[in-house]
């Protein structure tokens, strides 16, 4: 999997574009290169555009492993929020699991959608002036 990751001007918000055939490494390196980002900070929310990547070796235990790397960096993820942008309803079925596997714990708030502009307006509505 590759990604490219942006970060808007004032850098209050992450867009992560992600391709290829998804792992558990990538997915936890994505998540590595959003926090250390020179000006990321734990209220920064992010989008992760799965829409070009393909899920078919995904199960259950990735979805725990994964959930399990976003806890041990709570802290640095903090409270912002995080959207999950996925392509199909197959693919929002597996991202809606990883939604509910960290949804007690971990402080972000995690959300999956199908559609970019509804993600994008579900993040903006908490914008975070710095």
């Amino acid at each position: 999997m590759n990604w490219t990751i942006e970060v808007n001007n004032a850098c209050h918000f992450v867009r992560v574009t992600a391709q290829g055939d998804f792992t558990v490494i990538e997915c936890v390196g994505i998540k590595e290169d959003v926090i250390s980002l020179d000006c990321w900070h734990p209220e920064m929310n992010v989008l992760i555009d799965y829409r070009e990547v393909s899920f078919n070796n995904l199960n259950i235990n990735a979805l725990r492993t994964i959930g399990t790397f976003h806890q041990s960096k709570n802290e640095q993820f903090g409270t912002g929020k995080m959207a999950l942008l996925m392509k199909s309803p197959r693919d929002f079925g597996f991202a809606r699991q990883y939604e509910m596997i960290t949804e007690d714990k971990v402080s972000s708030q995690v959300h999956v959608f199908l559609d970019e502009n509804r993600a994008l307006a579900w993040l903006d509505a908490s914008s975070v002036a710095v």
